[in-house]
Parts: structure tokens; sequence; C-alpha cells
């Protein structure tokens, strides 16, 4: 079985966009995911730079975007099974 990781930019950006038009749900899932991923990311970041100024406010915001961040993050690993998946239908592996 070929390594995905070992294939060129161009042909893995190949496998990923016939990924995208087969599985679009699944992308689109994933990619809003990461987004949402992101932004607690940024937001724990705001509420640890907080902590100086309010810390009570701070520690909320730190706190519930870091465990935001770590559900996402759960769920995001998920939804990569399926791009991992199709890949090893391809012959692939990541």
């Amino acid at each position: 079985m070929k390594s995905f990781r070992a294939l060129d930019s161009k042909k893995q950006n190949d496998i990923r966009r016939e990924y995208k038009n087969k599985c679009s749900q699944e992308y689109k899932y994933s990619i809003h995911l990461f987004i949402l991923y992101t932004i607690l990311g940024i937001c724990s970041l705001i509420g640890l730079i907080l902590i100086f100024f309010a810390p009570y406010t701070g520690a909320i915001i730190f706190i519930t975007s870091l465990i935001g961040t770590g559900i996402s993050l759960y769920f995001l690993s998920l939804s990569n099974q399926n791009f991992y998946k199709f890949l090893a239908k391809k012959g692939y592996k990541k």
C-alpha cells in the first residue's frame, strides 16, 4: 500500500478534490469542524489574555473555549476517518 504523504502535492490535491466531489457532505462537515476548532482556539487565547484584566470573566471564557476546542478536536479526528477510508479504497495509507 502506497503512502499518501509520500505523494507529490499535485497528486495529493487531486485526491483531495476527488474526495471533495464524491463525499461533499463529509468534506463540508470536516471543514466546518475545523473552522469551529480555529474560532474556539482564538477564543481560548482571548480568554487567557483577559485573565490579566478581568480574572473571573477571562477564566470562564478560557476554560469554556478550551473544553469546546477539545470536543471539536475529537469530532474532527472522527470526521477524518472518512477520508482515511476513502484513501484505503484508492490503495493509499495515511
